[in-house]
């Protein structure tokens, strides 16, 4: 009886939150940095992956600069078609007949009548994932190259991005009102997202890691006006945007962010939505034995090493959502996975629709289902050798609303594909299942999108869906066109960095070098363990290195093999590929090689190469594995062991001292040496191997210690220390 009051009340509640919630609201004092945004096109972890790009404006484009006010300042002649191409690390710009017209480190490009949309070709089917290979976006546009690989950045106004990021992330024929509530939360996150990604050249980029952004092919009338009738206002607290973020559907609450990322917000407090009406796919259930599910949790994770699974126990939230999961074996050992761990882990490749509300029940005889599929989609497409893909591959490059409507329009088939991921390897003990249900789809922070559809078709205003979902909130009526003054000079978009942090200085100088980046848009992490993998990558930055160049080579072995635009034999082939042709391995999506050859990137299935590369303990396609390349063959390392190289381990303060000091060697640095210092009280405990490299650092007057004169050598380098001693280095030092 208790249980249905509760809910009873839930619903009462939000019955009567129609008529509760303030219909106008005092605006807060904001002014945006910029009327301009800048998005990072072509991709999606690197940004770079494609070698050319053609654009074609009826009325006209001129090659020109922006200003530090992100405005086209326009030179030269008119041109209606442009191709740009890269080549190493310079673009060339050719008209449409061919012609050379610019050849540089970048150029710039506009329209001559900016209300007028470009054209942007690509020379594949494949931009993000999206099988169009011609999109149309408002506003200018600047490359770079890097290994003959383009960087596009769109400069377009922000009420013109919203019009490219509404259609994508919501679907367009939902009512008004919900759409409204979409646009202000795109158009607040994209300005919260100002200068979050200065070290690529752009603000966002156009995919899921950000929000979708695909430009004005999708926008119709509807989508159209929710941006016109929301235009310039964002949702501010304490004068300032919020992170609006969001997702496809609570399954019934959403989630204190603090529950899930662990960094708390006084405006992303998770909320009962009892009334949330979403698709029935999101509402899944699957029952594993203990067997079945101890190798689902191997492949997830491999530091999975239980002997078996006896019980799970969960821990649930205020609100009903999964806060952690405990593996128990029969010999006691635990394994935990907890806030978005819980859900990215624990249900990662069972299905694409994953929430943070699941639950997790041990049942004490065998069920009737038992986990043998694994969900996948299949594009609608006739291929001889087409292959399923797992849609955790797919939800990469589409937001969560276009698989949705690429469902309702069937352009994907759902089905179950029988696979052997899931069969036992052991025998199943005493029948023991474990059934996972879940409900929902997302992270399950901020507004849930179904949500907010549900909110609007019951008579919910934009204005009262945005106060429903995000708490201590005004919406900010500002100008579409507000002036463009710079933000101010060393401020931080990270909140767990302090002003007056010892190390605040530092983190802002090797992100102002594009030395190290945060873990998130408003997260640095200070106190992080730093790994050898990422220390080798920052010295790698700093040294300037081309990483193609020493990303590990791979020999195409099959006699003709089709060269793809995406991971898997579903997309479009780039053109094909004999025996023994090199190629650069640029990155990993499963079995699938991210390959660089020519100039052009796309992807081969790893067994159809033959790999050099001498370590066994770095993936080849890992950020890091170029650098890693890089410092062992100038000898600032020699690994842990035969072929070893130990990536993901922490690095302790002296390995760091040696590492940077080896660095100097190379570059040919000269330290200069300090002997008045006084030296480190503990030095009689730092290795013999790193002793004299240590020594010449605080000479130098780059390592200080971590205070009473000490060195503490065997301690493990976080990232505030390392952002000092990087920036102390690279300032005095270069």
């Amino acid at each position: 009886m208790k249980k249905f009051r509760r809910m009873f009340a839930a619903l009462l509640a939000v019955t009567l939150l129609v008529g509760l919630l303030p219909l106008e609201h005092t605006a807060e004092a904001f002014t945006p940095a910029h009327s301009v945004i800048r998005v990072g096109l072509n991709g999606y972890r690197s940004w770079q992956v494609t070698p050319n790009v053609t654009l074609t404006n009826t009325g006209g484009l001129r090659l020109g600069t922006f200003n530090a006010s992100r405005q086209f300042v326009p030179t030269g002649s008119t041109f209606t078609t442009l191709r740009v191409t890269g080549s190493g690390a310079n673009v060339t710009v050719t008209d449409g007949s061919g012609a050379a017209v610019f050849t540089g480190s970048s150029v710039s490009i506009g329209p001559v009548n900016p209300s007028i949309t470009t054209t942007y070709a690509l020379p594949n089917a494949s931009f993000g994932g999206n099988v169009r290979s011609s999109f149309y976006f408002f506003g200018g546009f600047r490359f770079t190259s890097s290994g003959g690989s383009l960087t596009g950045i769109n400069y377009v106004d922000i009420e013109d991005y919203v019009r490219g990021v509404v259609p994508y992330e919501a679907i367009p024929s939902w009512p008004l009102e919900v759409l409204k509530a979409q646009a202000l939360t795109a158009r607040t996150f994209a300005v919260a997202n100002f200068g979050r990604r200065g070290a690529h050249g752009f603000d966002v980029s156009n995919t899921t890691w950000c929000q979708v952004y695909r430009g004005t092919h999708g926008a119709n009338a509807n989508t159209d006006r929710s941006v016109r009738d929301t235009a310039g206002q964002l949702i501010l607290h304490n004068g300032r945007p919020i992170e609006a973020l969001y997702h496809s559907a609570s399954g019934g609450a959403t989630e204190d962010v603090r529950n899930i990322w662990g960094n708390p917000r006084a405006y992303l407090l998770g909320v009962l939505d009892p009334g949330e009406q979403a698709p029935a796919q999101i509402r899944w259930s699957r029952t594993f034995t203990a067997a079945e599910l101890r190798t689902h949790m191997r492949n997830r994770d491999s530091n999975f090493n239980l002997p078996d699974i006896a019980n799970v126990l969960p821990v649930y939230t205020d609100l009903g959502n999964m806060y952690s999961v405990t593996f128990v074996a029969s010999n006691g050992a635990t394994r935990t996975y907890s806030r978005g761990a819980a859900r990215t882990i624990v249900l990662g490749g069972l299905s694409t629709f994953t929430s943070q509300r699941f639950t997790i029940t041990r049942n004490s005889a065998a069920s009737a289902l038992q986990l043998s599929e694994d969900i996948c989609f299949v594009p609608d497409v006739t291929d001889d050798d087409l292959h399923l893909f797992p849609l955790d591959d797919l939800h990469i490059y589409h937001s969560e609303a276009e698989i949705f409507a690429m469902l309702e329009a069937g352009l994907l088939d759902e089905i179950l594909n029988d696979t052997e991921e899931y069969q036992s390897i052991e025998p199943a003990s005493s029948g023991l299942t474990f059934t996972i249900s879940n409900f929902g789809f997302g992270h399950n922070v901020g507004m849930s999108q179904w949500g907010a559809h549900s909110l609007a078709q019951r008579g919910f205003t934009y204005d009262q869906i945005i106060h429903f979902y995000y708490a201590n909130v005004t919406i900010y009526n500002g100008p579409t066109t507000p002036p463009p003054p710079p933000p101010p000079p060393g401020s931080l978009p990270f909140t767990d960095v302090s002003p007056y942090a010892w190390y605040y200085e530092a983190v802002g100088y090797v992100r102002e070098q594009g030395l190290m980046n945060g873990t998130s848009h408003t997260t640095f992490e200070p106190n992080l363990s730093t790994t050898r993998g990422m220390f080798v990558t920052i010295l790698g930055r700093m040294a300037g290195i081309d990483s193609l160049s020493f990303a590990p080579r791979a020999t195409v072995t099959g006699s003709v093999v089709n060269f793809r635009s995406g991971p898997g034999l579903g997309y479009a082939p780039l053109g094909q590929v004999n025996a023994g042709t090199q190629a650069r391995v640029v990155g990993q999506i499963g079995d699938w090689f991210r390959l660089n050859i020519g100039g052009q990137v796309g992807y081969i299935r790893n067994d159809l190469l033959a790999l050099e590369w001498a370590w066994t303990d770095v993936a080849p396609g890992a950020f890091y594995a170029p650098y890693v390349a890089w410092a062992s063959s100038v000898g600032i390392t020699t690994g842990t062991g035969v072929g070893e190289f130990s990536p993901g381990q922490p690095l302790q303060r002296q390995e760091m001292a040696t590492f940077l000091h080896r660095y100097s060697a190379v570059m040919e640095i000269a330290l200069p040496q300090d002997y008045t210092l006084p030296i480190f009280q503990d030095i009689g405990t730092v290795a013999d191997w790193a002793r004299a490299a240590v020594m010449a650092l605080q000479r130098a007057d780059v390592v200080r210690g971590t205070g009473y004169g000490s060195f503490e050598p065997l301690a493990i380098s976080n990232r505030a220390s390392v952002a000092s001693m990087i920036a102390n280095f690279h300032y005095l030092y270069g």
